[in-house]
């Protein structure tokens, strides 16, 4: 609004003479392609030229395994495996793992329960089989510390809690005397055994064992760090009923905290806005751990890559659509407080910074050496706070294609946006290199779903850049004011005070010939229907406003934009197909690489076997979920020189139970001829106080 000497008011178009030449626009053109071809090289040819590599650098687990998905129930003997699998080669180990899940979560909720009570007892007192109350009345209160961030109850909840599980798994493992198998793990001495298997059961008439007429379902396994032996129920009724619920949450998660972002834009201005965007993008990932949780996967892999689609989602909304949508259209290259330039600079800022200085100062880590490490009543307790800290994979790729996102996002309105990412992902990428050096733990081997999830999202990501940006070239010069050729109407002619959306003033003087504008809407993806591509034919006869350099690059890019959108599908689909269908089409399994020469059981070749375990939270060893006794120690794949194995495994937390062979998972090992096994550890040699 604007007030004339004549105390007359009056509206008023804000002009933008900010405009894209057909120059700028070809510079932002060369950009997309360049981003378009080296991104597509980078994800089909150089990521998988360096797998391969990698894959032949060095030999694991899986090189020499192969798993059968869809084993007879009741073919729980581990020799008839290996006589069956002989046939191409020395079997060296045969994992038969059972669908015993109920069981297992029992026996490891009570190892949590019997972990917090030992860490609530006084120094000298310890959990035997016999003085369950003593140690209840004898543990300390748990500190409000503890119960916010361990969960943890005090002794008597924690006793109670024992034998109640004690008396589910009595009652569990009394109805029934055995489980059915549901995987079997082959582990071969050589990796040419390994592909004639896994050739033979993907072509002709496959593999059949015994009598049974179903085909043998095989592949080459993950690695066993990264198996869920906790999880592997084949419900898949239930397991996608629970898949829709979290993805129910996930979405109802993302539209709240837009409209929490919104909210605080409206009310604080893009500064507090920017901040706020940086503080739920550092809670996503703890929000979408928990809806992980609640969903069954057989893999860890696979757990990562559910929680990177969710992590992934909550950023890319946050930091890039949200902005878009709550900024004024008007506003989006202005140099107001509120618009889209001025909050791209904080977003990059915090982003730059945030997760730097949060890995970095590790205060979790801190606090724990530096306060309650000294206070440890006793070794064991000690030392469980002298760990390396937790880091997962997905949050580490979610980071990058952020960055990636919301630069292409933005890239033809905020080219600055290009120098923060590199810096961005600089920084990163050495923070994260020392952390995962010198103070994280190790991470299990998770294989390649997150890297494919991430191929797939960085591929969405030219199509954020593509159609975007082409968008935003059409509504250059973001003002909706189309300029027409009447006359100014004598009642705005003077001199005017003008009242600017921010509440400045500015003062404005109307002559007699000056140029006049009407309201024409520049924002093709708000038309009904949006107007896809955004093309000059686009535009609505009568409120044309393109410039014609604006013209010619407007329709470059945007069936560009369609071309890109329609390629990147298609890859996408096609990559998607033949994951899921292809095996209808060509082999299931084709080998790539060289054959490894080094034999599974060479003394020099130290890899772990498919030994059944599952690692709690804040617990050095994990726990064994089979019997050890007839495999070597390299297999189980760490040491506890102190207490030994026994300890770690639950088979022995209740009596009688380790007694009960076909409850729980086997694993049988045969060492090729000529080769003796190696002593067990003496672990009773060694003091410990713990």
């Amino acid at each position: 609004e604007a007030t004339g000497d004549n105390g007359e008011t009056l509206r008023f178009v804000l002009r933008n003479d900010c405009e894209v030449t057909f120059g700028d626009g070809m510079r932002s053109y060369t950009t997309l392609l360049f981003v378009f071809v080296s991104i597509s090289i980078l994800c089909y040819k150089v990521l998988a030229d360096r797998k391969e590599k990698l894959d032949e650098a060095e030999q694991t687990t899986t090189d020499y395994s192969v798993q059968i998905n869809n084993p007879p129930p009741d073919a729980r003997d581990a020799e008839a495996w290996r006589e069956y699998f002989s046939r191409f080669g020395h079997v060296t180990v045969v994992t038969v793992a059972l669908d015993n899940e109920d069981l297992i979560k029992a026996l490891v909720y009570r190892r949590s329960c019997v972990f917090a009570l030992e860490e609530l007892l006084p120094a000298g007192l310890r959990l035997t089989g016999d003085n369950l109350d003593e140690c209840a009345e004898k543990a300390r209160p748990p500190t409000l510390f503890e119960r916010l961030y361990y969960y943890h109850s005090d002794g008597p909840t924690l006793r109670d809690a024992i034998r109640e599980t004690d008396d589910k798994i009595r009652a569990m493992t009394s109805r029934r005397d055995s489980y059915d198998v549901c995987e079997i793990f082959v582990t071969f001495e050589t990796e040419e055994a390994q592909r004639k298997a896994l050739t033979e059961a993907n072509s002709g008439e496959g593999l059949r064992f015994g009598d049974a007429d179903q085909r043998l379902t095989m592949n080459e396994p993950p690695e066993p760090s990264a198996v869920r032996w906790h999880d592997l129920d084949r419900n898949w009724t239930m397991s996608v009923a629970i898949r829709l619920f979290t993805t129910l949450l996930t979405v109802v998660g993302i539209v709240v905290g837009c409209l929490l972002i919104a909210l605080v834009h409206d009310k604080y201005g893009s500064a507090v806005s920017a901040f706020f965007i940086s503080f739920l993008s550092t809670g996503a990932p703890y929000v979408c751990e928990y809806i992980t949780a609640l969903e069954p996967h057989h893999r860890e892999g696979s757990v990562q890559a559910s929680r990177y689609f969710k992590v992934t989602a909550f950023r890319w909304a946050f930091t890039a659509l949200t902005t878009s949508v709550i900024t004024p259209f008007a506003d989006t290259v202005s140099n107001e407080a509120g618009s889209i330039i001025n909050s791209l600079y904080a977003i990059f800022m915090f982003e730059m910074i945030r997760g730097p200085i949060t890995k970095l100062v590790d205060y979790y880590g801190h606090f724990y050496r530096h306060v309650m490490g000294p206070r440890a009543v006793d070794q064991s307790r000690m030392n469980l706070l002298f760990q390396g800290g937790y880091y997962e994979l997905s949050e580490r790729y979610t980071n990058t294609t952020t960055v990636l996102f919301v630069t292409f996002y933005y890239g033809l309105i905020f080219p600055t946006g290009f120098f923060f990412a590199s810096a961005t992902l600089f920084i990163h990428y050495w923070t994260d290199k020392f952390c995962i050096l010198r103070t994280w733990d190790r991470a299990p081997r998770l294989g390649t779903q997150v890297t494919m999830n991430a191929k797939a999202f960085i591929m969405l990501t030219i199509i954020a850049f593509a159609v975007v940006s082409s968008f935003y070239v059409a509504s250059f010069p973001f003002d909706n004011a189309c300029e027409d050729e009447s006359a100014v109407p004598s009642e705005y002619v003077g001199t005017w005070t003008i009242r600017v959306g921010d509440g400045s003033t500015a003062t404005a003087v109307v002559e007699e010939g000056d140029d006049t504008y009407h309201f024409c809407n520049q924002d093709m993806l708000r038309f009904k229907p949006p107007a896809f591509p955004a093309v000059p034919s686009n535009q609505p006869e009568g409120g044309e406003w393109m410039e014609p350099g604006q013209e010619k690059i407007a329709s470059i890019y945007g069936w560009t934009s369609l071309f890109v959108l329609i390629g990147v599908l298609v890859i996408i689909f096609v990559r998607f197909l033949s994951l899921t269908l292809g095996h209808l089409f060509y082999p299931g399994y084709r080998p790539s690489g060289k054959v490894g020469q080094e034999n599974f059981s060479d003394p020099d070749l130290e890899i772990r076997g498919y030994v059944p375990q599952v690692r709690l939270y804040g617990r050095p060893f994990p726990l064994l979920l089979c019997d050890t006794s007839d495999i070597e120690d390299k297999l189980i794949g760490w040491e506890d020189w102190y207490r030994g194995y026994r300890t770690h495994n639950v088979l022995y937390d209740l009596p009688g139970l380790s007694e009960k062979e076909n409850l729980f998972s086997k694993v049988k090992q045969w060492l090729p001829p000529g080769m003796k096994a190696k002593p067990r550890h003496n672990f009773s040699m060694y003091p410990y106080d713990g």
